[in-house]
Parts: structure tokens; C-alpha cells; sequence
């Protein structure tokens, strides 16, 4: 579950709802600077469903007992987020296995620097290092098969697996910067703005856009692109990686007021989904 807090309270968003953002954003992707995947219904699936393995965490939500509220995702231990998660992955490679390889490596990524994208050192935790290693092992079969059936030039054929892994890491922060960000709120040009993934962890989100870095763009270039809020849920994304000059999101949050709750589970699930129109523009655009 993603929270962040507003002037008006807590935003809460499931893992499967930002996961559609960035399923939607991902049927989307491509024009003359970003080129498309070559299994663009692959990517779409592990877009949509990268996070299926948190649907039973936010159903029955771990709880951040000391602020008598769901944790946020990055407060769930890491202990009771490995079954799941992985149950959520082997269910997609029953649906289509090049995207069950991409959620492997996004899965595997998520504790070794996303493979690169993003700076750091990777998680030397034991359980992420069992994790990291068996899904790489996953990842060569599978990958393996795939190739077989596909024929032609291996390197060309891994070459585009691994870009559309970049491609999915740069889904799956834009939505997250779309679900944690204060819609509301345009950016301060005065500010400058940090990567998304330096801000993941902080309920109260820094003003100001974000920055989604090593994105991968046409012939083997990599760009950085800014998320940058211009009116009330219009964003403009530079440079604009999506089809045509803009694309219409919606993105359904529940509210909950900033106290202590007695018992914060009752009260996520009584809450409402609230809808609410997000928009992406190019910067030659609005």
C-alpha cells in the first residue's frame, strides 16, 4: 500500500491500483524518441500485474501499530512480503511467461539496484539474497525457452528483454510518483527536483516534481524524465514518452483522516474509493 500524507489527511493507494496506472501508461508507450516493445501485450501484463503478489498484504493490511494506521509499503518487513510477492509472480508466468520473466527481474531488481537504474548498493539481506539468486536462475530458463521459440539472434532477443525491464522500471516510478504526489499541488519551478526513488520512503512527500532516471529511448540512448505538476491533476512529462501529446489516467484512492485508529483496518476498507482524473502532457502541449 502506498500513503502519503496530505493537508486534508492520509492518501492511501493499493499496489494493484498503481500497478493498473502503470498498465494503462504502458499500452501507451512509444513514439519516434521511445521506441515500442517488440511484445507490447507482454509488457502491458507485467505492468498490470508486477504487484499481484500484495493483494492479500493490502486486503488484510499490515498495520503500523504505533501510528494506528496501514504501513506503508516500505514499513512492511521484508520477512511477510517474500511469500506473497512470489506467489504474484508465478501466477503471471501462468498467464504469459515473457512477462512473468520481466516481473522475475523487476522482483530480483528490487533488491539490487533495479539492475542499475537506479544508484546504490544491493540489499545484502539473506532472504533478498536467496530471492535475487532464484529468481536470475528463473530468469536464464525461461529466458532460454523464450529464445528457442522466438529463433533469430540470442543477444538481439535479450537486448530487447532487458529494455523493456527498463521500460517497466520507468512505469512503475512514474505511477508511483503519480499515486504518492499531492495532485493538487503544482510544482515550484524554484525547486529542484529529486528521483522519485530517493522519496519513496516519506509519507510527507517533498514539494515539487520528480525525476525518473536511465529511461531507456530510441537506439540505445538513455534520458532522464521529469514529472513536473502544472495545474491540479495535469502533469507534464519531459521529454513525453507516450503516444500523441497526452494521456488520460484515473487514478482511485481511499482517504483516512491523519490520527491514530483503534483499529486502522476497519477503518481503510470503510473508506471510500475516490476517483481522480490525472493527466500526462508533453511539454509542447498545455
Amino acid at each position: 500500500m502506498l500513503i502519503s500524507r496530505r493537508r486534508d489527511g492520509l492518501q492511501l493507494v493499493a499496489q494493484r491500483e498503481h500497478a493498473r496506472v502503470a498498465g494503462e501508461m504502458a499500452s501507451a508507450w512509444g513514439n519516434e524518441r521511445f521506441a515500442a516493445s517488440a511484445a507490447p501485450e507482454s509488457l502491458a501484463i507485467a505492468a498490470t500485474r508486477h504487484d499481484d503478489g500484495w493483494e492479500p498484504l493490502d486486503a488484510a493490511p499490515f498495520l503500523n501499530e504505533d501510528a494506528g494506521r496501514p504501513a506503508h509499503f516500505l514499513e512492511v518487513p521484508l520477512g511477510d512480503t517474500v511469500g506473497p510477492y512470489g506467489e504474484g509472480v508465478d501466477r503471471i508466468y501462468r498467464q504469459d511467461r515473457r512477462a512473468g520473466v520481466l516481473a522475475s527481474m523487476h522482483r530480483a531488481g528490487l533488491w539490487a539496484s533495479r539492475w542499475g537504474v537506479q544508484d546504490g548498493p544491493p540489499n545484502e539481506h539473506p532472504l533478498a539474497l536467496e530471492v535475487v539468486a532464484a529468481e536470475e536462475r528463473r530468469v536464464a530458463e525461461r529466458t532460454r525457452e523464450l529464445w528457442l521459440e522466438h529463433g533469430g539472434l540470442r543477444s538481439a532477443f535479450e537486448a530487447a528483454l532487458w529494455r523493456d525491464y527498463e521500460v517497466l522500471q520507468a512505469l512503475d516510478l512514474l505511477s508511483l510518483a503519480i499515486c504518492l504526489l499531492d495532485l493538487r499541488t503544482p510544482t515550484d519551478p524554484e525547486i529542484t527536483p529529486p528521483l522519485i526513488a530517493m522519496t519513496l520512503r516519506e509519507l510527507e512527500q517533498p514539494p515539487g516534481g520528480r525525476v525518473i532516471a536511465r529511461v531507456p529511448a530510441a537506439e540505445g540512448v538513455h534520458v532522464d524524465l521529469r514529472l513536473d505538476l502544472i495545474d491540479a491533476g495535469v502533469a507534464r512529462v519531459d521529454p513525453f514518452p507516450f503516444r500523441g501529446d497526452e494521456l488520460a489516467l484515473e487514478l482511485r484512492a481511499r482517504r483516512m483522516a491523519d490520527v491514530p485508529h483503534a483499529d486502522a483496518a476497519a477503518v481503510y476498507h470503510a473508506a471510500e474509493l475516490v476517483p481522480t482524473a490525472v493527466t500526462l502532457v508533453a511539454a509542447s502541449g498545455r
